[in-house]
């Protein structure tokens, strides 16, 4: 009785396996010979629906990649413009440097710092031009805008 049984379910399950099989090679476009107008309209339906969510999934995927790329591109040009204007502070102080050599040192321009004796101003000026100073960058900014 136990061997009837478990046979039932065996053929049960192979049954079930068949259905899905041949399920599986319609949606696949194949062995369509049994299906009347009806089962076909259906078919195609099933198919428009599941090409419209892999054309959408494929479409987020190419958003998100685009995005990525935006963010990745903004993130180097910062830390490249960052360098940039690490770079022309450098060459501004060295050019400073050179400068402080050719001037007669005295003993007040050794003690006081050029900012004491210059107050430096406050504006969105990369370049402060001023009486008796040369231009130097004070500062460098770069917005990083995301999103």
């Amino acid at each position: 009785m136990k061997q009837t049984q478990e046979s039932k379910e065996v053929d049960i399950l192979k049954e079930e396996i068949a259905k899905l099989k041949a399920k599986q090679m319609q949606l696949l476009g194949k062995d369509l010979t049994g299906m009347s107008m009806k089962e076909l309209q259906h078919l195609e339906e099933i198919l428009n629906e599941g090409l419209l969510s892999v054309k959408e999934r494929r479409e987020h995927i190419l958003v998100d990649q685009l995005e990525q790329s935006r963010v990745q591109y903004l993130l180097w040009f910062h830390f490249r413009s960052s360098g940039l204007c690490w770079r022309m502070r450098l060459y501004a102080d060295r050019q400073v440097q050179e400068l402080r050599g050719f001037l007669p040192s005295s003993e007040h321009s050794a003690r006081t710092p050029y900012l004491e004796l210059y107050p430096e101003e406050r504006s969105n000026s990369f370049v402060k031009h001023g009486p008796g100073s040369p231009d130097i960058v004070h500062t460098c900014a770069v917005d990083l805008q995301l999103g």
